[in-house]
């Protein structure tokens, strides 16, 4: 069972938010799937996020709380744009004294939803185990090979 499933699993409030969301989705969307993790002062996290997201982005973005320290955003735009929004939102969290770590992981329109937000969980943990102390953000990003690994890692042998 993937982390993503394991959380719904416990949460049937925010699958059914979840699944609502994607629904409505554009099939030939590519966006940028955003899991962001803050362990100290969560709510403080998420209102900054969102201020700093309207203060940001010229549209509306909704922002999931997926457990109590992480919450998942999408954006649609070019890596160049994604790697400047992601080095400022992590300069305003940390004028705050809050170390975050963020991935970021571009959805294929030819796959699911759910398996790119599962993967960016996945990468948010990565990037949780190599860098617990201090902010970090980490890409996966097929448009640009530079910032695409992969995906084979993100398979399991349930898939």
């Amino acid at each position: 069972m993937g982390r993503l499933e394991l959380l719904l699993t416990e949460n049937i409030a925010l699958d059914n938010q979840l699944e609502d969301y994607f629904e409505v989705k554009d099939t030939y969307d590519d966006p940028l799937m955003m899991c962001l993790k803050a362990e100290q002062q969560p709510s403080q996290t998420f209102e900054l996020v969102s201020a700093f997201i309207s203060k940001n982005v010229d549209y509306a973005i909704e922002i999931f709380r997926l457990e109590n320290d992480v919450i998942f955003f999408e954006i649609l735009t070019d890596f160049k744009s994604i790697q400047s929004f992601s080095d400022r939102l992590l300069s305003e969290l940390s004028t705050q004294d809050l170390t975050v770590q963020l991935s970021v992981f571009r959805h294929n329109p030819l796959g699911s939803l759910w398996e790119t937000l599962d993967w960016s969980l996945q990468l948010l943990d990565e990037i949780v185990a190599n860098s617990p102390t201090k902010s970090a953000v980490d890409y996966n990003d097929f448009v640009g090979q530079d910032n695409w690994p992969g995906i084979d890692k993100y398979y399991t042998d349930d898939d």
